[in-house]
């Protein structure tokens, strides 16, 4: 006869709160991430390429607001211009002509998609 197992869930403790193992194994799995200076360098681009605050919106909630605001708004317009003037209409129009001809299938369009959408720092 098979040994029965126990249903109860296990648990790791931390200092604060008691986490299943799989969330504890993704939280561990988050800090090593971020003690990667090769990630820390690829999200210091980013920050820098969508104009991101350092400090973030973290401030009290009127400031936040207005700083969000603020960014949300010029993110949209510099989108929106990228958007025209780098023919981005047109090049989704030619990948989605060339899907429909069969010409390329759907992951490399996916593909090709994804490299323009990452061009335009969108707030879509």
């Amino acid at each position: 006869m098979p040994k029965r197992i126990s249903k109860k869930k296990k648990v790791v403790k931390n200092e604060r709160v008691t986490y299943p193992p799989a969330k504890r194994k993704i939280l561990d799995d988050i800090k090593l991430l971020f003690s990667d200076p090769e990630f820390k360098k690829e999200v210091e681009e980013i920050r820098r390429r969508i104009d991101l605050p350092n400090e973030g919106f973290n401030n009290s909630f009127p400031d936040r607001y207005e700083k969000y605001k603020d960014w949300d708004c010029n993110m949209c317009e510099k989108s929106g211009k990228l958007m025209i003037n780098s023919g981005y209409w047109e090049k989704l129009k030619e990948l989605k002509e060339k899907l429909d001809s069969g010409e390329i299938n759907e992951e490399e369009h996916d593909d090709a998609k994804e490299k323009y959408d990452d061009l335009i720092p969108s707030c879509y």
